[in-house]
């Protein structure tokens, strides 16, 4: 993942024509003057570019002094220290000049280098706002470099040499990360060189596979045949075509495949680089993040725990961009090498060094690579779980920082509210060392000293208690006033301690989400702020619903009663314990094994409980008093199965002892024992009518055996390593196995076959299991996660995380909206997995172009590229029927405002409308010469606008299906049509950069809308101002007055979708940069930065009320986040695939998105009215008083909730 350097340019591939461009444009800059950015997602191969490609050409072609720097902390004394040696003098003088005269660098430049010309590249100018937190030293340091290539100001022919040379012969080269040019858009001096820049895009297949041939080749390498196009494949592009790739595909998983080639390499076979080496990394996605679980896997407790609070200190969380990786002096990470916990870190370091995870350089560590963050699971789940006190540790160290580097100075130091809140989030991090990193020798010095300077301040104020009393008569006049400012001040201080608690909240509700619950309503009791409103809704979405613990050890056994009232769990600590749902309390512990309980079960009417273990017993009991009934002993080994039969009269037990017994219930009466063949088995299950065996016997095969007799049936084959466990389905329809090639393939018994194979795990499969109703699978991995899954389609459903071990027992309430695991961690969790279910259905089997609700709510009509248009079910998901009739990919579908009727258009240059209740066909619209690319109903009348690849809009009557006029005006495709809110204007858009406003009914020009430099994709009408939107590939938003065209404000940022809140007073927008925006409408202001997803953002809505937003990306994942704080509420997986389009239904109530493999999914998104009410439902019992005094110390006890 190391950045190529000009000394590697012999092995930099695959950049030759963007090299030989870029060396164009500083060639141009120069001289027209003023910096050249050059931009791209994290992971594009900026750095790479700018030193292998435009400075070693640069050093190799040309007599150009060449200087590289990257900011950091301190970016003037970094530009000081890198030039003072042009004129010989100290960087600490060269700071002092620039710091009082920015423009002293165009000076000392021209009187050094004469006739030549020099090129100043600064990589990592994202730096200057994440490294950096003085405002002041942002400002010199652009003024600066702004001032060393301005343009001329001169006549050329003037014989002013610094003028000349400054301003013809310095270029100045900025790499700056594409999530960061809204706060490059603050500084008026890069304002033209961000509408000029140049972007790094994706590679080419053709690139690609030059960046993987060319270096091998250089080294005396050879590739395996097919291993190049194996590659591309997992990149994601066609081996066999160039151009076709999406843009973020290949630019961010360069550092990865850089990554996988390095390990691939390492598992070469001679001078080969093979197939099977790459497919032993794990492949692009997976050689880092295994790599990492392996460096990680070789610590062990201390070691990792070390190595959590090491690596997120190396990450500069975002605050409005991603998370970036942070530059660390290795005094700060390490403790003294006096201390005894020296050597242990130094060795954590140097293993995550040794694996090129990490790197040491002039005494300073940071991560190789951003992806890191990225591409580990692990590293994300830290972050995200500790998110609220990292960034207050980061904030903290920061201030710290430059108090320091103001020579100490008591202005900087923290008190009041803000010293309140530090010193309390201290004390959390105290109580687990382990997890929280302890503070650098600064950051306590910082902290101590505001203390000290505090105390100091509280003494005075005590001092002067007496003299107040004295002269309060007099100023009692003024008591209102003061009255005012202490309720001022009370307020204020409720706030922020609302803030802190509701950021509590979130930071352990990883761990302890009870206590999450109870934090979260205190926080909204104290103050209700929009922090403790978001921690509400979080805790009530949170599927966790409580988590029960066994005295010590594993629970290896979980089922719940067949009316779901009951919970019974099973462990290590050889109990038994029953539990009342959903409360979670306990009902009693059954008592009388000897060793660890494996198998339990209730029978079909869930009066008795049956339990099997280590000690070789099977113990009858009675439900739910616990009552001992009986014990079944027999087996001479541990039982490894039990099931009823179903009408519960007979008990069948499996055990290693190579018996089958039947027993008589509940008597517990011998009836029958079978001697079996199976010997060992890894895993058995009987069909549910007991006509069958299911054996993993510890190959690859699974085998299905007749009962009672053994024989094999059938063999099941498929998976590539050995076979751990398997699962009949309630009904017997399925099968489920789980091998050790971390995958779980779902059979058919009647065929035999698979039926689905369900990838993705990242460790082993621990548990399976399957609802009653088999419409859903849940698997569990070794990394303590839970998957849930769609049976029918295998589609991912849902991911719960919260255990911090292994989960070994899975089970679904009979009503399937529950589910209970319990793992290695002692800890039994109850999820409710009704909120985070999602309905998932195939919609067209090809890419799904567009979706929409009915505004009754209760259908969705989708349009894909299979040439139809089908209506769907909402919330079931069944389809009501497909609307055929296009000869070609539909592209737009809508329904008419009163639900009526629903329009389609195509690539075919029709329009249809139809029937939305039967589906019948009423009419096409026919008069385009070329593809339709949208349409729009009119709000207020029957009317539909079409727009077109021929440069038309065409009005139309509906249903009738009569054209009432053309729009014409437009030399170029129409890209975008909208109504106004009232239905008399129609506003069109197209490729000819212009967006045009007409008369609804007269078809009349009213104005045309200039500004845009490129085609315009978006147009939004404000639903309550009179306002439009537009936004182009020029990377502009803009935001105009409607209908006199005045332009009100222009936005920079490459946009994808555009979205108006119901009440019109902010815009969302989305795109390229990972990120969603809120501005405030109609000033233009900047509300939020809406960050979390990993590649570009593609669609945005708002939900009916407009308090939520709804965004989907390239990531797989859809976001919901609350207006107008912008904090994130949830995060919807699932997809598989890029998702383009998200939609909410008209009550707000459901959320259906769409992804690029043709998969729809409808999310309940029904948050309840009051969270707190709602969440105080859920919490149970009030916090305890030693909780509240850890917490709240400043507060007298209370209980919260009503």
């Amino acid at each position: 993942m190391a950045v190529f350097t000009a000394e590697d340019a012999d092995y930099f591939f695959g950049r030759d024509d963007l090299t030989r461009a870029l060396v164009d444009r500083v060639s141009a800059q120069i001289t027209a003057g003023g910096p050249l950015v050059v931009t791209g997602p994290s992971g594009s191969g900026k750095s790479s570019l700018l030193r292998a490609g435009l400075i070693a050409t640069l050093r190799r072609t040309t007599d150009t002094e060449v200087t590289l720097l990257t900011p950091g902390p301190d970016p003037v004394g970094t530009l000081a220290a890198r030039l003072a040696h042009l004129d010989g003098s100290r960087p600490a003088d060269l700071r002092a000049r620039l710091e009082n005269d920015p423009d002293a660098l165009r000076s000392l430049v021209a009187g050094t280098i004469g006739d030549g010309q020099a090129v100043i590249v600064v990589d990592q100018f994202e730096e200057l706002f994440t490294a950096c937190a003085d405002e002041r030293q942002r400002q010199i340091f652009i003024q600066a470099l702004h001032a060393l290539c301005r343009q001329c100001a001169v006549p050329s022919d003037e014989p002013t040499a610094s003028a000349h040379v400054s301003c013809e012969s310095v270029g100045v080269v900025l790499g700056l990360r594409a999530d960061f040019f809204g706060h490059c858009a603050a500084y008026q001096e890069l304002l033209p060189a961000l509408e000029h820049a140049m972007v790094v895009g994706p590679m080419s297949s053709a690139q690609l596979r030059q960046a993987i041939e060319g270096p091998a080749r250089r080294a005396g390498l050879t590739l395996e045949p097919g291993l190049v196009e194996l590659i591309l494949q997992d990149l994601g592009t066609n081996p066999d075509t160039d151009g076709d790739d999406r843009s973020d595909t290949a630019a961010g998983v360069l550092p990865l495949l850089s990554h996988a080639l390095l390990v691939t390499w390492q598992h070469r076979h001679g001078r080969m680089l093979t197939m099977t080496g790459y497919r032993a990394t794990g492949g692009i996605y997976r050689a880092l993040a295994r790599t990492a679980d392996t460096t990680l896997e070789h610590l062990d407790l201390g070691g990792r725990a070390i190595a959590r609070q090491m690596l997120t200190r190396l990450v500069g969380l975002g605050d409005g961009q991603d998370d970036t990786r942070r530059i660390v002096p290795l005094v700060e990470l390490l403790p003294g090498p006096e201390s005894a916990e020296y050597r242990k870190a130094r060795q954590v370091l140097d293993r995550f060094v040794k694996a090129r995870l990490l790197t040491v350089d002039a005494g300073t560590v940071q991560l190789a690579h951003e992806a890191l963050i990225r591409a580990w699971p692990q590293l994300r789940l830290w972050i995200d779980t500790d998110r609220s006190s990292l960034l207050v540790y980061q904030q903290l160290s920061q201030d710290a920082a430059e108090w320091h580097r103001h020579d100490r100075d008591p202005a900087y130091l923290y008190q009041g509210t803000r010293l309140a809140n530090a010193q309390q989030a201290v004390a959390l991090w105290q109580t687990d060392p382990g997890r929280y990193p302890a503070l650098s020798g600064t950051a306590r010095d910082f902290l101590n000293a505001s203390e000290a300077t505090a105390n100091r301040r509280t003494r005075r104020r005590r001092l002067t208690v007496g003299a107040t009393a004295v002269s309060l008569v007099l100023a009692l006049t003024g008591a209102g006033t003061a009255g005012k400012l202490a309720a001022d001040a009370a307020t204020e201080r409720a706030r922020s301690l609302s803030r802190l608690l509701a950021a509590q909240s979130e930071s352990v509700a990883a761990v302890n989400i009870r206590l999450a619950r109870q934090l979260a309503t205190a926080a909204w009791d104290l103050a209700q702020t929009d922090e403790a409103r978001v921690s509400l809704i979080r805790a009530f979405i949170s599927p966790e619903r409580a988590v029960l613990t066994h005295r010590t050890g594993l629970v290896s056994a979980i089922a719940f009663s067949p009316d779901g009232t009951q919970l019974v769990t099973a462990g290590d600590d050889r109990t038994v314990r029953l539990w009342q749902m959903p409360s979670g309390e306990h009902i009693a512990t059954l008592n009388g094994h000897t060793a660890p309980v494996r198998r339990l079960a209730f029978n079909p009417d869930g009066t008795q409980l049956v339990t099997a273990g280590d000690d070789r017993t099977v113990r009858l009991w009675q439900v739910p008093s616990g009552e001992h009934i009986a014990t079944l002993n027999g087996h001479t080994a541990p039982v490894r199965r039990l099931a009823f039969n179903p009408d519960g009269t007979q008990l069948v037990t499996v055990g290693d002892d190579g018996t089958i017994r039947l027993w008589q219930m509940p008597s517990g009466k011998r009836v029958a024992t079978l001697r079996h063949r199976l010997g060992f088995v890894n895993d058995v299950d009987f069909s549910p009518k007991g006509s069958q065996l299911a054996t993993a016997d510890g190959d690859r095969t699974v085998r299905l055996r007749e009962v009672p007799s053994g024989e094999p049936i059938a063999a099941l084959t498929g998976h590539t390593e050995p076979v751990r466990k398997v699962a009949f389905s309630p009904k017997g329809t399925y099968l489920a196995t789980v091998g050790d090639d971390h995958t779980v393939r779902l059979w058919d018994t009647a065929t035999r076959k698979t039926h689905v194979s369900l990838t993705g795990h990242r460790d082993f499969v621990a548990a399976v299991a399957f609802s009653h109703d088999e419409t859903q699978l849940a698997t569990a991995e070794g990394d303590g996660t839970v998957h849930l899954w769609e049976v029918l389609s295998g589609e991912l459903i849902t991911t719960l995380t919260g255990h911090t071990g292994a989960v070994r027992a899975i089970a679904f309430s009979p009503d399937g909206t529950h589910l209970a695991t319990a793992g290695h961690d002692g800890t039994i969790r109850l999820w409710d997995i009704s909120l985070s279910k999602a309905v998932v259905f195939d919609a067209h089997g090809d890419y799904v172009h567009a979706i929409a609700f009915s505004h009754d709510a209760t259908k969705l009509a989708t349009a894909g590229d299979d040439g139809t248009a089908r209506l769907w079910e909402v919330p079931s998901g069944r389809r009501i029927t497909t609307l055929t009739g296009h000869t070609g990919p539909v592209h737009v579908v809508a329904f008419s405002p009163d639900g009526k009727v629903v329009a389609t258009a195509g690539s075919d240059s029709t329009a249809r409308l139809w029937d939305a209740h039967s589906g019948t066909h009423i009419t096409t619209l026919n008069g385009h010469a070329g593809p339709i690319r949208k349409i729009a109903f009119s709000p207020k009348g029957p009317h539909l606008a079409t727009a077109g690849d021929d440069g038309t809009t065409r009005l139309w009557e509906v249903p009738s299906g009569r054209r009432i006029t053309t729009l014409t005006g437009h030399t170029g495709p129409v890209l975008a049509v909208a109504f106004s809110p009232d239905g008399k204007v129609v506003a069109t858009a197209g490729s000819d950069s212009t967006t045009r406003l007409w008369d609804a009914h007269s078809g009349t020009h009213i104005t045309t809308l200039n500004g845009h430099a490129g085609p315009i994709r978006k147009i939004a009408f404000s639903p309550k101002g009179p306002h439009l939107a537009t936004a182009g590939d020029d990377g502009t938003t803009r935001l105009w007055e409607v209908p006199s065209g005045k332009l009100i404000a222009t936005r920079i940022q490459h946009v994808r979708d555009i979205a108006f809140s119901p009440r019109g007073t902010h815009l969302a927008t989305v795109g390229l940069d990972h990120t969603a925006r809120l501005w405030e409408v109609p000033s233009g202001k900047l509300v939020a930065a809406l960050t979390g997803h990993t590649k570009s953002v593609n669609n945005v809505a708002f939900n009916p009320k407009g308090t939520h937003l709804a965004t989907v990306g390239d990531d797989g994942t859809a976001r919901l986040w609350e207006v107008p704080s912008g904090k994130l509420i949830a995060t919807l997986t699932g997809h598989t695939k890029y998702v383009n389009i998200v939609a909410f239904s008209p009550e707000g109530t459901h959320l259906a998105t769409a992804s690029s493999v043709a998969t729809i999914r409808i999310w309940n998104v029904n948050l309840p009215p009051d969270p707190f009410r709602a969440v105080c439902g859920l919490v149970g019992d009030p916090m305890t008083r030693q909780d509240w005094a850890r917490y709240v110390p400043e507060e007298p006890y209370r209980r919260v909730c009503p």
